[in-house]
This record gives structure tokens, sequence and C-alpha cells, in this order.
């Protein structure tokens, strides 16, 4: 992705729901990193979630604002134009913590997939500690809220690591891929480390809100 032609596909109505998004965010002094200690209870959360350590670390740094997009690129002075600051995604805006995961045109038609299979529809939030919490509402107890909190990861780490083979390697976003790869790792991450979940591929990829009943 990343031309006129390509980002067109998205539709124009898309591009002005995440600027106006962004802009509110930005109104309001939020962000990633921004009023969030390390005592948050968003962390909790994070670190007690049923997925590999390098996912939850992967994750700590995304509410702190602290991974390598290109804004941040741009302060180090590592990049130096607004042109090279541009997301890879869309290639419309600079990219950021909170636009590369929850508020580019990309990166939405994947959360409303995930939204989809999981059977939820609901607003988009733009700031990651917030769309973390409100993801893991979905759940009615703790231990389900854990697993939906899994499953958010791997709807991060996804995005995370196709920016990743688009910057480095010329590859693209195929958001059909992209959802089997976040059903597949969730119900590897679940199986391995909840043993009171026994559900089939076939059953979580079907079911998956019948399958976090068991948790």
């Amino acid at each position: 992705m990343g031309t006129s032609e390509e980002y067109g596909l998205l539709g124009e109505w898309g591009v002005a729901v995440v600027i106006s998004m962004e802009e509110e965010v930005a109104r309001k002094g939020g962000g990633m990193g921004q009023n969030l200690g390390e005592t948050n209870p968003v962390f909790s959360w994070i670190w007690t979630a049923p997925a590999p350590s390098n996912i939850k670390a992967f994750a700590w740094r995304v509410m702190l604002g602290r991974i390598q997009t290109r804004d941040n690129l741009l302060k180090r002075q590592v990049i130096h134009t607004a042109a090279e600051a541009l997301c890879p995604l869309c290639g419309r805006v600079e990219e950021s913590c909170s636009h590369l995961l929850f508020t580019c045109p990309a990166a939405l038609l994947i959360w409303y997939d995930v939204y989809a299979w999981l059977g939820v529809s609901t607003a988009q939030i733009p700031v990651g500690e917030v769309h973390l919490l409100q993801f893991a509402s979905i759940g009615s107890n703790k231990s389900q809220k854990l697993g939906e909190v899994a499953i958010w990861l791997t709807v991060v780490w996804s995005l995370w690591c196709v920016r990743n083979r688009i910057v480095f390697s010329g590859g693209e976003l195929l958001k059909d891929q992209i959802l089997e790869q976040v059903q597949l790792k969730s119900w590897q991450w679940l199986t391995a480390r909840r043993v009171e979940f026994s559900y089939s591929w076939f059953e979580w990829k079907s079911n998956p809100r019948l399958c976090l009943l068991s948790l």
C-alpha cells in the first residue's frame, strides 16, 4: 500500500474520520505514552495475558510510545524529512504509534475484521490504553478478559510485523492473511498457556466467543 490508487480503495470518508480522531486526541493532549505511568492497570492486563513475553514487552513499549515509528525516528534525526516520516501503510499521514496501530485506514480495516470475527460492534478508540481496556471489556470475567487481551496483542503485533515487511522487504498488506494470522496465533497462545482451553483450530476460528466462555 502507499500509492494514491491503493489508498483510494479505502475511501475518502475513512480518511476524514482518521484525521478527525487524531486531531481530537492532539487537542486534548492525549496520545501514546501521555499521562500513562507504569503503575497503570493496563500494564497488569498486558503482563498477565496468555501471550509470549516478547510480545508483551512490545505492547508495553506501544503503551509508552517507544516503538521505532517514523515520528520517533524523525525526532532522533535518523530520518530528516516529512516525506520520509509518512505512514508506510497509507502514505498520507506521519507515522506515529497511535496512527499506525489504531487510526490508519489500513489498520482500521484489520480491526473491523477482528471485531466482526468476534461478533462485536464498537467504536474505534484512537488511544492505545483506552483501546486495550475497551477490547478487554468484551469478556465477562477476568480470565475471559485476559483471553481478549491475548487477541488484542496478536493484532498489534501482526500490524507491526506487516509494517516492517512493507518497509524492509517491499511486502504488501493482505488483510485476509492478517486476520488468519491473528486467529492462528491467538489460538496457539491460548492452547499453550491455558489448560482449560481445549478447542480445536476449527472451533476457535468458527466461534471464538463460545471458546472464550471456557476461560
